[in-house]
């Protein structure tokens, strides 16, 4: 087993370390320039507000994606309308053409839900199906209510009678659910969009590059990273465990408050690691794919930033006992 580590003082040099110049697929620490990334475009305080629109059977929903959108709530909130719904369209700026990247492999399927990425659906588009990771069409809204998908409604309301409905979700709560839990759906789908609020980039590769200038411009070494996606899931996502630590101080140092997104002791991924050393006081980013494990953040009461990751074919619980 190759265990990669960098271990940064509060002044930002490597006190520890080992093999920490070799790239390796990071996975789910990718979440964490991915989702700071769209913390800094979209702006820290930023509510996310979609809308939907009854008018007669029609359903027209627009305005920012739906993130952590269950059923259950969009019965609730449309419970009025439900009866007459049949046709639904959506607003053609967020109609994506990719829905699955490249990279990610069916042998992976046990780390993700294999979901189509689509900016308006339910449960994160993962249910039936797609937890087997087959690859379908069409949003799981649409599956579940029977609507029909049309490019665009042909005509308006003669008597202008219709209804809007606002949801709204903060920003922080997106970045805590994606950063606590992993959430690989969640974080590709902020991804996308925050690439395509900053320079109407939607493709994964186009909101790759954006992250990456992005982390250049931070000061990080474009030779010690390669990113492809926005979750981890891509086995070419590359960052040496130096690189991940030094981006964790810059975090550290330069925007403390985005550290507490990452789970703290006993919390999200981490409820049940490290609570031998809780005086440590870590936030971290766990992470897992076959064949590695990885650990990235802090320690606050020691003022330290720290980036693992382990490879090897044991098994995860073998690469986390090394990396704890």
């Amino acid at each position: 087993m190759l265990v990669s580590y960098a271990i940064r003082s509060k002044d930002g040099r490597i006190i520890d370390g080992e093999s920490h110049e070799i790239p390796l697929p990071p996975a789910s620490n990718m979440k964490i320039p991915s989702t700071y990334y769209a913390y800094k475009i979209l702006g820290k305080e930023r509510t996310l507000k979609t809308l939907f629109r009854i008018d007669q059977e029609f359903l027209n929903i627009y305005g920012d994606p739906l993130f952590l959108f269950s059923k259950g709530e969009f019965e609730s909130l449309l419970s009025d309308y439900l009866g007459d719904l049949k046709f639904v369209y959506y607003d053609k700026n967020m109609l994506w053409d990719e829905k699955y990247h490249p990279d990610w492999m069916i042998g992976d399927k046990e780390y993700c839900y294999g979901a189509p990425v689509e900016p308006y659906t339910i449960d994160e588009n993962c249910i039936g199906g797609y937890h087997k990771g087959e690859h379908s069409t069409g949003s799981l809204l649409e599956r579940e209510f029977k609507l029909i998908r049309k490019e665009s409604k042909n005509t308006n309301s003669k008597d202008g009678n219709y209804s809007i409905i606002s949801r709204e979700i903060k920003l922080k709560d997106v970045i805590s659910h994606i950063l606590s839990i992993s959430c690989n759906f969640s974080a590709e789908l902020l991804l996308r969009y925050s690439s395509q609020q900053e320079n109407d980039e939607k493709t994964w590769i186009g909101a790759a590059n954006n992250v990456s200038k992005f982390l250049i411009n931070m000061g990080l070494d474009s030779s010690q990273f390669e990113i492809r996606d926005g979750s981890g899931l891509s086995r070419t996502n590359l960052f040496t465990a130096s690189e991940l630590s030094n981006l964790m101080f810059k975090i550290f140092t330069y925007d403390r408050e985005f550290v507490y997104y990452l789970p703290g002791p006993g919390k999200g991924t981490l409820s049940n690691r490290l609570d031998d050393i809780k005086d440590y006081e870590i936030y971290a980013k766990t992470g897992t794919i076959r064949y590695i494990s990885s650990l990235t953040g802090v320690s606050l009461s020691r003022e330290l930033a720290f980036s693992f990751i382990a490879y090897g074919k044991e098994p995860t619980e073998k690469r986390e006992e090394a990396i704890d």
